[in-house]
């Protein structure tokens, strides 16, 4: 097993379990290794009991290629369920997103579609084998308002109440619509790099992207890849493997387009080469995906910055952790506002969590903080 990274597995942690393992050696090895991979997964599985949503999210992709080597197992019916109903999940969810892509567009409002949707149409062979639970859609932090203002008069509505005054402070707000569709509307293209220079990186190098009849743009692969690693390289409640199918599709089908040094020195400036290592060396080490070995020296020896060490914490333990949900907020702040000098940080902090946390004054954020660590413990018990 890996272990360049946090030696634990499974738990929520981004580096697979054992069975999930084999089920990534079936689903993405190599094609000699599909079968043995395939009974050793099923070995450690209780195929009659619930599985994890990322080991769930990974089955069209499973079937998919047993059936290409023409596996005839009793599983094999129940797999190909899973992949038409993915197939389907998908139609609706692209069929009753598509007009909202479209409004904006006539609107004059630049849109590019993130993270599933154009992985699943421009890296994987078929919509079906990447399930996903939304779309996520990114417009310029410039036409923010705009957009919301146009997506909720066609009944999106927030997930949430943001009031206005804590808009600034996030990256992206999640939209319901009444068929049960949700649209993950960003107007910054990374968690983790909330600028226009990030944003204008991304914007820059967009590919052209028709979706459901509408154009629109996606990101390049350079961009996608960096975006899959952060997204994926952190703890989770549920398993978030699927990452690393993700960057195999791009790596796999893409690698000659992808800039290694403009994405090294991105990572290295915004304070995230620690996490592109830890994607790209497991990559390399697990799969040999073609990443130059160069890249992965240059990241290691850039070291851990403060910032990633925090973040390190947070997005790198068992997600079962009581004080993860108090260190998101530091980490969210700090990615922000890039904080400089203590002094700054001590005035802006507090009024950040007022923000937040919707409260009235700054002194009601222990207790806001003491009830938060309160219902975690409760959950994780």
């Amino acid at each position: 097993m890996y272990r360049g990274g946090p030696e634990l597995a499974g738990g929520g942690l981004p580096w697979p379990n054992p069975a999930q393992t084999s089920l990534l050696g079936a689903a993405i090895g190599p094609e000699r290794g599909v079968r043995e991979s395939f009974e050793a997964w099923k070995a450690v599985t209780d195929i009659e009991a619930p599985v994890d949503g990322g080991t769930y999210r990974l089955l069209p992709l499973l079937y998919s290629r047993l059936a290409a080597q023409g596996v005839d197992d009793p599983l094999m019916g129940r797999l190909k369920g899973v992949y038409r109903m993915s197939w389907v999940k998908n139609h609706e969810l692209f069929h009753s997103s598509a007009p909202a892509i479209a409004a904006l567009e006539a609107a004059g409002v630049k849109t590019m579609l993130l993270k599933g949707v154009p992985l699943a149409m421009a890296h994987y062979p078929s919509h079906a084998l990447r399930p996903m639970a939304d779309l996520d859609l990114v417009v310029r932090a410039s036409d923010a308002e705009k957009a919301r203002a146009i997506l909720g008069a066609m009944d999106w509505k927030p997930s949430a109440k943001h009031p206005k005054r804590e808009l600034p402070d996030l990256h992206a707000q999640d939209l319901r619509h009444p068929s049960g569709a949700e649209i993950d509307l960003h107007w910054h293209c990374l968690r983790e790099a909330p600028s226009d220079a990030m944003d204008d990186w991304f914007w820059a190098s967009a590919k052209p992207f028709v979706f459901e009849g509408v154009t629109t743009l996606r990101p390049a692969p350079t961009q996608m890849l960096l975006q899959i690693i952060l997204h994926g390289v952190r703890s989770n409640d549920e398993p978030p493997i699927r990452w690393i199918s993700d960057a195999a599709a791009v790596i796999g089908e893409n690698g000659d387009e992808i800039d290694w040094a403009d994405l090294t020195k991105m990572a290295i400036n915004y304070r995230m080469a620690h996490r592109l290592f830890l994607g790209l060396d497991y990559l390399k080490t697990e799969y040999d995906l073609p990443i130059p070995a160069d890249v992965i020296a240059r990241l290691k020896a850039r070291g851990v910055s403060v910032i990633e060490r925090v973040e390190n914490i947070v997005y790198l333990g068992p997600s079962s952790r009581l004080y993860q949900p108090t260190l998101y907020p530091l980490v969210d702040y700090w990615r922000f506002r890039r904080i400089q000098t203590l002094p700054a940080f001590l005035r802006g902090f507090p009024a950040y969590l007022c923000r937040r946390w919707q409260l009235s004054s700054p002194w009601q954020i222990p207790r806001r903080a003491f009830a938060a660590l309160m219902r975690r413990k409760t959950r994780v018990a």
